[in-house]
């Protein structure tokens, strides 16, 4: 086994260290063009800015139970098909909507976010897209990507069951709101939602009573479209019908933005352009000895 040699690498540390004081000025000169970069980088890249809402899923089962609990009590005299279908939907119901391609889709569409989204290739004076070739036009399936991926979180906290809607967006003001639209569209659409499925078992109850003459099973089926109308009420009355919002996305302020991350830019611009000053020292110096060597032979 050779035995280490001290004196060999501290010589080796030494001419490494002469090579690098002899090429300083590559060094120095490189790590200030790369400094440069990144603090430009940093200042010219457009500031994101996030609205953050936090929701809480409203309990929708109370009618659910309360049909059950009736269902119970027609042993079996009425046909439930028509009563079967979903209540409200459920807190992953209506996260599986707010997350869907058709939603989202919806959203940007009725908000006529398309030229907002893809602003670098739309011409506002014009009021059309930047490109002749229709295959370069940005769709509504881009637009969800776009949207889905890098403008919209949704995420659900399993410790306290609460929901975290968040939107990045360059404009701060715009990203508060997407956020407060989203969920009161979203509260909107299943709040319909709920009075046609209440109306449709309505006119199911109804055509249920036409048929009995059972006083017993008649006022079962009254009480059942007494549940149903307390339904559309409370659908009419509550606009906060999916989600309560318990804190309201706001306007964050202007140098409050989560990217770019301005110092990390600025700190990797000096080293990595130190780092590169240091290796095209030694390639510098590698290259002269051997064309030193070359001219010796």
């Amino acid at each position: 086994m050779s035995e280490p040699r001290p004196a060999e690498d501290s010589v080796d540390l030494i001419n490494f260290v002469r090579v690098l004081a002899r090429r300083k000025w590559v060094i120095v000169i490189t790590t200030l063009l790369f400094l440069a970069a990144g603090t430009a980088a940093a200042l010219l890249i457009k500031p994101v800015y996030r609205s953050e809402a936090v929701l809480a899923a409203v309990d929708q089962e109370e009618e659910g139970l309360s049909i059950s609990s009736m269902m119970g009590q027609l042993g079996g005299l009425l046909p439930i098909g028509g009563l079967t279908s979903q209540q409200s939907s459920s807190k992953e119901q209506a996260l599986a909507i707010m997350r869907g391609r058709s939603f989202t889709e919806g959203f940007i569409e009725d908000e006529g976010l398309m030229p907002v989204l893809f602003s670098d290739r739309w011409d506002p004076e014009g009021q059309r897209w930047l490109t002749e070739d229709p295959s370069d036009v940005p769709t509504l399936h881009d637009a969800y990507r776009l949207f889905d991926e890098d403008i919209r979180s949704v995420a659900e906290d399993s410790a306290t069951g609460l929901v975290n809607l968040t939107i990045d967006w360059t404009d701060r003001v715009l990203a508060r709101d997407w956020a407060d639209k989203l969920v009161a569209r979203l509260n909107d659409k299943i709040r319909l939602q709920a009075i046609s499925e209440a109306e449709s078992k309505i006119e199911y109850l109804k055509r249920e009573l036409e048929k009995t003459s059972v006083v017993d099973l008649q006022q079962v089926i009254y009480r059942l479209m007494q549940t149903q109308i307390s339904a559309i009420t409370a659908a009419n009355v509550n606009e906060q019908y999916a989600f309560r919002v318990l804190d309201r996305p706001g306007v964050s302020d202007e140098d409050d933005f989560v990217s770019p991350q301005r110092r990390l830019l600025v700190v990797a611009g000096l080293l990595v352009g130190f780092v590169i000053g240091v290796v095209l020292a030694l390639l510098a110096d590698f290259y002269r000895r051997y064309r030193d060597a070359s001219h010796a032979a």
